[in-house]
């Protein structure tokens, strides 16, 4: 028997209030070499994907700009060009990328184990570098 599954893949942030919070709050985080984990977590929800399909699901953080930035009187402003841009990658979840849709589906995913660091030369696998 042939089923008719959704063509779109989507993803729903399950902690979006916690997020919604901190962003109102103009929070920041100080990383370090060793590197942080990224708080509120990134959980998610994921749909749409034909449930015996393979799929890799991997998170991926990238800059935006190679600005440097300080918070004064209230709000965010540039304070110089940063450090060079690297190059960024993707993280793969760390129960295995790689999962058929029902079992994506039936979780709740999350990247609870990333950690963020300033140490370019950081290999782990679960660091992302900025």
């Amino acid at each position: 028997m042939e089923h008719s599954y959704p063509s779109t893949v989507s993803a729903t942030l399950t902690t979006e209030n916690l997020w919604r919070k901190f962003h109102k709050h103009t929070t920041e985080m100080i990383v370090t070499k060793g590197g942080r984990k990224i708080f509120p977590k990134i959980e998610y929800k994921l749909f749409g994907m034909k449930p015996d399909e393979p799929y890799a699901v991997m998170l991926r953080i990238e800059r935006v700009d190679d600005m440097r930035y300080k918070f004064s009187a209230g709000e965010w402003s540039t304070n110089g060009k940063g450090e060079l841009c690297t190059t960024s990658r993707s993280i793969p979840h760390h129960d295995g990328a790689v999962d058929t849709g029902r079992s994506w589906m039936s979780k709740t995913v999350s990247f609870d184990r990333v950690k963020v660091t300033n140490n370019p030369l950081d290999n782990d696998p679960f660091h992302v570098s900025i």
